[in-house]
């Protein structure tokens, strides 16, 4: 009798410790999806980490260049032998008389000065390098091949990690371009911005590149889709700066909507897969650069696209 009243104890006690066990694996399942995400995302920052370290190395070695060419300039323009003025004081002496100063007249002196600078000026304009197209583009620029989203012109690509050092890049141009501006910019301003402070950054960035470059092609990339979740501000953030530019003149939209579709697109939360996310990506690119141009475009395969569908009902709502 007293086995047989043992076995429904024995059962219970097996029973309660197989869902105990069910429920320490559930456990260390979420764990490890939680950890696994984590990872991802500390990944991605560590990667935007990294270039916004190597975009100062870069300013810094630039600035250092320039600070050493310019002394170099006024060390030569404004040093001469001591002995040769001298000389030249003692021959200015003797040949001129000494001209009576009138109070508020220019110097002839510094008016040579200001003429020279002013001449450096223009030459260092003048020698500003001309570009098709420049594309202003935060990380996932760093395998897309510039050349062949326009093959028959000079390209060039300018590291851009968020929309303020866009700001700075085209507030203070260092070149011209034949065509026009591409700017993709906006995917680590999620991480650090509300979605108001990067819709109004990301419109005064069209603002200042229709401005400075008033006859050109401005061709604005919507931000890239992500997979965390800042992704559900990348939609609002798209809609809003459509409809604050889609009616300034000579700017492009550029819908990047399709990356949204596979998970195969991307590396991590943020960043495009090399096989996959960047080809896509440059297509887009390149046929926003056909519509500027106004070359038809090429049907681009894919789902959940937004701004070339969706834009014409947002502009629709004003």
């Amino acid at each position: 009798m007293a086995s047989t009243q043992e076995f429904p104890s024995l059962k219970h006690e097996l029973r309660v410790i197989k869902e105990s066990q069910n429920n320490n694996k559930d456990e260390t399942n979420n764990r490890f999806v939680k950890a696994e995400t984590e990872i991802k995302r500390l990944q991605g920052r560590i990667g935007s980490l990294v270039e916004e370290k190597s975009q100062l190395l870069e300013r810094v070695a630039f600035l250092e260049n320039s600070n050493a060419k310019l002394h170099e300039e006024i060390t030569s323009n404004h040093t001469e032998p001591q002995d040769q003025q001298v000389n030249n004081h003692i021959s200015q002496s003797e040949t001129k008389p000494q001209e009576e100063k009138v109070p508020g007249a220019i110097d002839s002196t510094a008016a040579k000065a200001s003429n020279k600078n002013n001449e450096n000026q223009e030459q260092v304009q003048d020698q500003s390098p001309e570009y098709d197209f420049v594309i202003l583009c935060d990380s996932n620029r760093k395998y897309i091949n510039a050349d062949q989203l326009y093959p028959k012109g000079n390209n060039k690509v300018i590291p851009c990690g968020n929309t303020a050092k866009a700001i700075d890049i085209l507030t203070s141009p260092r070149f011209t371009v034949k065509h026009g501006i591409i700017i993709n910019t906006g995917v680590n301003d999620l991480e650090s911005l509300s979605p108001k402070d990067i819709i109004e950054s990301q419109t005064c960035l069209v603002n200042i590149a229709t401005t400075n470059f008033p006859d050109k092609k401005i061709i604005m990339s919507s931000i890239t889709p992500r997979r965390d979740d800042l992704d559900k501000f990348v939609f609002e953030v798209n809609k809003a700066v459509a409809q604050n530019i889609c009616k300034i003149p000579n700017v492009v939209l550029v819908d990047n909507g399709n990356l949204r579709s596979k998970d195969q697109f991307y590396f991590d939360t943020k960043h495009l897969s090399r096989r996959h996310g960047i080809p896509l990506f440059a297509t887009n690119l390149k046929n926003g650069i056909r519509k500027s141009l106004g070359i038809n475009n090429r049907r681009i395969s894919g789902q959940h696209r937004f701004p070339y569908t969706q834009i014409k009902s947002w502009i629709k709502l004003e």
